[in-house]
């Protein structure tokens, strides 16, 4: 990150802001945040109250900072930049785009304003706001300790909220703390009156689904699941609430409505990891001829990740199917004729699948991976030692 040049008289010079009211440069901060403009926006409000006196301005700041960074260091430095209409803040920070530094600690200056303006409780619902994603973020990695900080937001927000200052996003916050802390019923109550507050407002619904399955109350789950799905617009997320619904039903035991929801889910956001292994787990233990197919996706997915092969193994073993897992994992072999590297970890697994029933096979398949990878990766690589201890394993139970 560079830091910050630009001066207070020329941004007071081209923004004109010395002759305006706080309202009009709140109003004109906000609409340059939603042009994306979040650096400029940023630097205007810092130019109008640079000793940070007017509560407003600091919340102002601190919902940029929180929401629109490039980069942070430890919620106290952060990087801004002004983006063009066509890109995409997401897309920016995973390519780590130039930025400029600024610095806000936060926690201090509203603790500092609401010792100047102890009646003024937007500062406290700021200050809870500010130190929930702290917790979200560094957890027990940050300058105080989770527990502190877990009581200092229900403190602020409670206090706040007595005065009459809250919104859905003070009882998400509350939902987010009881749910991180299991206690599903008081996490769905601050689910259900945030809901209440905002009715578009997916992410309430969605833990609220969350808690209810966890209460076993599966036909409410549902319902709030769906209204998630509704309300989400990103294809992720809508793979996400029907994954979830799906999970619901099948905890109900509803074999048609779990694989309606499985499917939408799939349709909503291909190649999901998590999708795929939901619907596989419930194809194969259901008998649904669907989990052939998937098999092939979720495979395909990262021939090399472990967790797939963990995965399929599992599946396929607790349903009794090792052997039509050994003849697809033999039979993808062929796909992949140019790369070593895949080849000798499908013969990994495949030794790995056959350990138990069929200790001869799974010699055969480790001394396979062993001769592929061997001109491919060195003797001290994890993946080489897993094939040696296997075949000393296998050794001693052959003796």
């Amino acid at each position: 990150m560079r830091y910050l040049a630009t001066t207070l008289i020329s941004l007071l010079s081209i923004f004109n802001i010395s002759a305006q009211g706080i309202d009009d440069v709140l109003a004109r901060a906000g609409s340059l945040v939603e042009e994306q403009k979040y650096l400029t926006a940023y630097q205007m409000l810092q130019s109008y109250d640079p000793h940070i006196s007017e509560p407003e301005i600091l919340i102002a700041k601190t919902d940029i900072v929180l929401n629109y960074h490039v980069s942070t260091v430890l919620h106290q430095m952060f990087g801004l930049a002004d983006l063009a209409a066509d890109q995409c803040l997401d897309d920016y920070r995973k390519r780590y785009g130039d930025s400029f530094s600024v610095r806000l600690n936060a926690s201090d200056e509203f603790l500092r304003l609401i010792r100047e303006n102890p009646d003024d409780f937007r500062l406290h619902k700021g200050l809870a706001d500010y130190y929930l994603e702290v917790f979200r973020r560094y957890g027990d990695n940050w300058l105080i300790d989770a527990d502190e900080l877990e009581e200092r937001i229900i403190r602020y927000y409670i206090a706040a909220a007595e005065n009459g200052v809250y919104d859905y996003t003070t009882y998400n916050g509350l939902g987010y703390l009881a749910l991180a802390g299991e206690g599903y019923s008081e996490a769905l109550a601050n689910f259900i009156r945030a809901s209440e507050l905002n009715p578009n407002d997916p992410r309430s619904q969605y833990k609220a689904a969350y808690s209810l399955l966890f209460l076993d109350r599966h036909e409410e789950a549902l319902e709030y699941a769906v209204r998630a799905l509704d309300n989400y617009t990103e294809s992720g997320d809508r793979g996400d609430a029907a994954r979830l619904a799906a999970t619901i039903m099948t905890e109900k035991g509803d074999s048609a409505r779990a694989l309606e929801y499985y499917e939408l889910s799939n349709s909503e956001d291909p190649d999901n990891y998590y999708t795929l292994t939901s619907f596989l787990a419930y194809a194969i233990s259901t008998g649904d001829p669907r989990y052939e197919s998937l098999t092939g996706e979720l495979h395909l997915l990262d021939p090399l990740r472990p967790a797939i092969y963990n995965d399929l193994i599992a599946y396929y073993s607790e349903a009794d199917k090792v052997e039509e897992l050994e003849r697809y994992l033999r039979g993808s072999l062929s796909n992949f004729s140019d790369d070593r590297h895949v080849r000798g970890t499908i013969h990994v697994y495949l030794g790995g699948l056959l350990f138990e029933h069929a200790p001869d096979r799974a010699r055969n398949a480790f001394i396979q991976a062993r001769s592929i990878l061997e001109p491919v990766m060195p003797g001290t690589d994890p993946m080489m030692r897993i094939i040696e201890e296997s075949l000393h394993r296998l050794e001693q139970i052959e003796r």
